[in-house]
């Protein structure tokens, strides 16, 4: 293998079926692909600052047979007709998103909401990069392509934006508790990503974070503390402002 391809270890019974999920998508014939979502955010990060259930991954739509039908194939998958986007396989949910590369032209149309899930699934999928995944609980591994830091930035507030109120828990909170930590712990290195993305996403993502985190820091302050967790209800809107900011300063976007 080569040393060019970092390991993470992910600790915990729970990462198990995923990182085996993980596994068979590797071990599969299926198109280009990239894991997103919570695992990706954990595997960035380096430690999980959440739980997450359910592996997420875009695949270029472009070919046939798609990741989906591939899968369907193999002895261990279910899958439900009335959910055309998700498959449990090794024991683990896995929920993809179809994308295809996209230039400015292709999302001018598009409003802001649009144009940033669009754009930011597209760009998950170009600039991933490959992790060997390592669960630490069985030594069960897989190295897939993960989606980069400001990619999994632009897929998350797209995420947060979109969240509709429907009855059970409310997700908006955990996917501003992501958002918050890849700004804060790794601002910088999302701004050098998004630097070589598509330029409408750029504007997008500035545009969503000034609009909604520093702007709206209070209203996110009052998302965060619909969760009972600890951890989400310390964070003032001053931090989650100071590391908004920080990041457009690297993004030469304030």
């Amino acid at each position: 293998m080569s040393a060019d391809v970092p390991t993470v270890v992910l600790p915990g019974p729970a990462m198990v079926p995923l990182v085996r999920a993980a596994a068979a998508l590797e071990a599969e014939d299926i198109p280009p692909f990239a894991v997103i979502g919570g695992v990706a955010v954990t595997v960035r990060l380096g430690r999980a600052v959440r739980a997450t259930a359910d592996l997420d991954a875009v695949t270029d739509q472009r070919y046939t047979p798609t990741a989906l039908e591939v899968l369907r194939a193999r002895g261990d998958a279910t899958y439900d007709a009335a959910e055309p986007h998700t498959i449990t396989i090794a024991g683990a949910e896995v929920q993809f998103q179809d994308v295809e590369p996209v230039d400015d032209a292709d999302v001018s149309h598009l409003d802001d909401k649009d144009l940033l899930y669009v754009a930011a699934h597209a760009h998950a999928l170009a600039a991933a990069t490959p992790v060997r995944l390592l669960a630490a609980e069985t030594r069960t591994e897989a190295t897939v392509p993960v989606a980069t830091t400001g990619a999994l930035l632009a897929t998350k507030l797209h995420a947060y934006l979109d969240r509709r109120r429907v009855a059970g828990r409310d997700k908006r909170p955990g996917d501003l508790w992501d958002i918050y930590n890849l700004l804060l712990h790794l601002g910088g290195d999302a701004a050098a990503d998004l630097a070589g993305a598509n330029p409408s996403l750029i504007r997008v993502v500035a545009t969503t974070v000034r609009d909604q985190l520093v702007a709206g820091a209070a209203r996110a302050r009052s998302v965060l503390l619909i969760s009972n967790d600890e951890r989400y209800q310390v964070i003032t809107a001053e931090e989650i402002s100071y590391a908004a900011v920080a990041f457009l300063d690297s993004l030469g976007e304030r």
